[in-house]
């Protein structure tokens, strides 16, 4: 029989000890916190982009019994830092020799830091078909991994079949408009030595209706560069200037054409104003100037928005307006970019901001990803860890611990989120900075003579590499929407935002 005063001392006892599990519970999320930023570190690996990796196989088709080679070429310079994990062989290759090492050709040399190579050498011991699963790079950048390899074994006494040389498009513009004329080539191979090249005639395609379309002889050195056309097209309906995929033959040798797809939006109206007839802007951009979209229909298309931020929108719009009245049109719909990602008002500038790139005659641009859906996630993290850290006191035995462990990932998460909400991608997160480039062009080498991989008008978003990748005044960027194209541009022609 329970004495008096037992179930008051019991009760007592078990209050003494939820006091003393309380602040042991904080010294844990205490622990967890120091540890955030180091888990900071581990989640940004993981969740970035992982290193360029090249896939070059010799020879196309091995021979049963010889020796063939895969080699990995990835954009880091450290060897001794790349990691690769490779699939399983199974029976059908047997290992023959692996060489790593630093690699400074061709593309190496176009981004102006070396590579690593690391080279599989393969013996197949019989002829068929093999299928050699993805190999898993890892450097400190963040991990990649290559695209399963279809390898077609041929026998000693077959036929060789004819080789096969793929080519790509280079120079091509991200869009057009009626009249305005554009020059790109068709270049073969990625090798280092491209293959000999018959003449321009035999890869000149059909011409479309709606356009003209003339090809160029290549110097002699393109050629020996791998330049096998030269095509100069001027469009003159709008529309999308389409060219299908192509293999066109010549003696035992392949040559695949990809697709090709251009935009081509309809001219924009165009004014002449009085006063700055005989001046520019000091942004190259001519004397007929487009104007700035001068609409309510945001408002109109987010009445919920509206009756908040109608003010911030019109004084949005009249600071773009004005820059892009002066000539600044990569500054104004930098602008509007940065309304569009760091506002809660967001809707409304995306909508006035594709308004004025369709002025602009730009296409396919992409949207800007709010930092406010951050501050969301970083307070739901935060309101749930809050929420199971109070709740775990209900919880049986063995939940307690779990709901520990739960409420720490909660915080962290939230943390983490918070942390990057602060951070907006400029100072700490510099691999993810924006900008909008003025008329210019990307180019494979970071040198004004170097070759032209894209070209692009003014008011084009684009993300800038990490400060790793610039020499002088020239940075690695990645076109934001479009093909994603990438290469080297100047400083000068970027506007930040």
């Amino acid at each position: 029989m329970e004495k008096p005063g037992m179930g008051g001392g019991r009760r007592n006892r078990r209050a003494g000890l939820l006091t003393m599990r309380f602040p042991a519970g904080l010294l844990h999320i205490a622990a967890a916190l120091l540890l955030l930023p180091r888990l900071t570190t581990i989640l940004c690996a993981q969740d970035s982009a992982g290193p360029r990796v090249l896939v070059r196989t010799s020879p196309d088709l091995p021979l049963a019994g010889s020796v063939w080679a895969m080699t990995l070429l990835i954009d880091h310079p450290v060897p001794e830092e790349v990691i690769v994990q490779a699939p399983p062989l199974g029976e059908t290759l047997l290992p023959d020799q692996i060489l790593r090492g630093p690699y400074t050709a061709a593309p190496a040399a176009d981004s102006g830091r070396p590579w690593t190579a690391i080279e599989y050498r393969f013996i197949p011991n019989s002829p068929g078909v093999i299928t050699l699963d993805s190999f898993t790079v890892i450097t400190p950048e963040g991990r990649t991994r290559t695209p399963p390899l279809v390898i077609s074994v041929r026998g000693l006494n077959e036929e060789t079949p004819p080789g096969i040389v793929r080519l790509v498009w280079d120079g091509l513009p991200q869009s057009l408009i009626t009249g305005e004329a554009a020059v790109f080539s068709l270049r073969a191979g990625n090798g280092d030595f491209p293959p000999p090249l018959p003449e321009p005639e035999l890869f000149m395609p059909p011409i479309p209706a709606g356009c003209i379309l003339e090809s160029t002889h290549p110097a002699p050195g393109e050629r020996n560069a791998g330049i096998a056309l030269r095509l100069n097209l001027i469009p003159l309906d709008a529309g999308d200037f389409v060219l299908p995929a192509r293999t066109v033959p010549f003696g035992n040798t392949l040559f695949e054409i990809p697709p090709l797809r251009v935009p081509v939006l309809p001219a924009p109206p165009k004014t002449v104003a009085a006063d700055t007839a005989s001046e520019s802007a000091g942004a190259g951009v001519p004397a007929a100037a487009v104007p700035f979209p001068e609409t309510d229909s945001p408002l109109r298309r987010h009445p919920f928005l509206a009756k908040f931020f109608r003010e911030a929108f019109a004084d949005t719009r009249d600071t773009a307006k004005d820059l892009w009245d002066r000539g600044y049109r990569a500054e104004s719909l930098a602008e509007l970019r940065r309304k569009e990602r760091d506002h809660p008002a967001g809707p409304l500038f995306r909508s006035l901001r594709e308004a004025a790139e369709l002025r602009a005659a730009l296409a396919g641009t992409g949207d800007e990803r709010p930092r406010y859906v951050r501050l969301l996630l970083a307070l739901v993290c935060l309101f749930s860890a809050l929420a199971v850290w109070l709740l775990r006191v209900r919880f049986p035995p063995w939940g307690k611990r779990t709901g520990l462990v739960c409420a720490v990932l909660f915080a962290a998460a939230g943390l983490l989120c918070l942390y990057r909400f602060a951070a907006g991608g400029e100072a700490v997160f510099r691999h993810s900075r924006s900008g909008v480039l003025r008329e210019t062009a990307l180019r494979r080498v970071p040198d004004p003579s170097g070759e032209t991989t894209a070209r692009f008008r003014e008011g084009w978003p684009v993300r800038l590499s990490p400060d790793s990748e610039r020499t002088g005044s020239w940075v690695w960027v990645t076109v934001h929407g479009g093909d994603g194209a990438s290469g080297w541009v100047q400083a000068e022609d970027i506007v930040v935002y």
